[in-house]
């Protein structure tokens, strides 16, 4: 079965080779989107169906391919609760997302022709598939006349003040072993959405950006016995401690691993965390120290037990670490288990990029640079994140809708 999902995976790149070796570009374009991701497409979708010649360029050998792997290949496009608060930036989003932000985002899938469903606020697609969004999207993308240029990579960009257009030197590579070319096309208006990667390309242009670095990860944390719980998981309530008084507390399934902490509730905290903090785990949130404490008094000291309250093998290692540390109030420890982060863990694996642009150099309600006309930058290109639960791709769609729409609008 493996061997022969490898070979579907292996024809279907070399289809695409194909086809992106075989697509000729036009020398100019109404609007070009640098990435073909979530945002891009989305964009890109927005500015062809107002009219506007549009091109993507991206370098994937597909478009849309990281839209494959969100929401552990669910894809949590977005949430019923989407506010600017999730974010941060929290003004400058709420700016670009409007009065009717899920309606606009529902509007746009309803249109694309997908359907959803929801869990605990969280949309995805009925199939719970990635696929099934990236599918829509690409359809509605041809529909709308989007030419997507991939295995191509823009390399700079310029400004052409005479001609008041945008100079992209693009890098054409379709195989490993093949020559690589480079051509240069013109655009009226440019969208960039390539992410944090995005940064060095402007250079020219000289707009402040805000230094990138992973968000929603794991946490690396102080050496403890947890860490023997490798795989374990456990339904918990974090708080995150900068000094005192707890800074951010999270709620949802924890993941212990052999380096620290894991799990979505963990991926929250580490847009904040820094080495040196403290978290403190709640093991039984549904339950006060005083029923737990109750509940072992009752039982008696001989027969006091803890694997009805938590997992067996979770249990020891709790006892194991309350007993090293004389605590003699096991409920309290039970609701207050102590760790210290010492940075962010499993990098490769974030969800989000942190940073990027910042937004004092764009208008908020077009995302258009304010110094820097029909320059456009959209999704992760900008300083803005949110946290689990689809508001990342909530910002990718809704940046990218209104960019694409200010875009062909000004090139009518």
């Amino acid at each position: 079965m493996a061997t022969s999902k490898a070979a579907t995976r292996k024809k279907i790149r070399a289809q695409a080779l194909r086809t992106a070796r075989s697509l000729s570009l036009l020398p100019s374009y109404d609007v070009v989107v640098l990435g073909g991701g979530a945002a891009g497409l989305a964009a890109a979708i927005t500015a062809a169906e107002a009219g506007a010649s549009t091109l993507i360029i991206e370098k994937d050998y597909e478009c849309g391919r990281t839209i494959l792997a969100t929401g552990n290949g669910r894809c949590n496009f977005t949430n019923l609760y989407l506010e600017a608060k999730h974010f941060n930036n929290p003004s400058f989003v709420e700016a670009t997302l409007g009065h009717t932000p899920l309606e606009d985002i529902l509007s746009f899938f309803r249109a694309s022709g997908l359907m959803w469903t929801q869990k605990e606020g969280r949309l995805y697609p009925r199939s719970l598939s990635a696929a099934s969004v990236r599918s829509v999207l690409l359809k509605r993308a041809q529909r709308a006349g989007v030419v997507m240029a991939c295995c191509r990579e823009a390399q700079s960009v310029n400004y052409d003040a005479k001609n008041d257009t945008y100079q992209v030197d693009v890098r054409e590579n379709f195989a490993e072993d093949e020559h690589v070319t480079y051509t240069t096309l013109s655009a009226r208006k440019l969208i960039v959405a390539s992410g944090g990667g995005s940064n060095e390309l402007l250079d020219s242009f000289k707009m402040p950006r805000i230094a990138t670095r992973p968000g929603l990860c794991a946490l690396s944390c102080e050496s403890s016995l947890l860490n023997k719980l490798d795989g374990k998981r456990s339904q918990a309530n974090l708080s995150l401690f900068k000094g005192m008084f707890p800074h951010m507390v999270e709620h949802g399934e924890v993941l212990f691993r052999s380096y620290g902490l894991s799990g979505i509730a963990v991926f929250n905290l580490s847009r904040i965390a820094e080495p040196g903090d403290k978290i403190e785990i709640d093991l039984v949130p549904e339950y006060s120290e005083g029923e737990i404490g109750q509940r072992l008094f009752e039982l008696g000291m001989d027969n006091a037990t803890y694997d009805g309250i938590l997992d067996p093998e979770l249990a020891q290692v709790v006892l194991d670490m309350a007993r090293s540390c004389h605590e003699q109030n096991i409920a309290h420890f039970i609701k207050h288990l102590p760790l210290v982060v010492t940075g962010l863990a499993d990098t490769a694996h974030a969800q989000v990029t942190r940073g990027g642009f910042d937004c004092a150099s764009f208008c908020a309600t077009t995302l258009e640079a304010l110094e820097q006309p029909g320059l456009y930058c959209i999704g992760e290109a900008l300083d803005i994140d949110g946290e689990c639960g689809g508001f990342n791709l909530s910002w990718a769609w809704k940046s990218g809708m209104v960019a694409g729409a200010c875009a062909a609008s000004t090139c009518a």
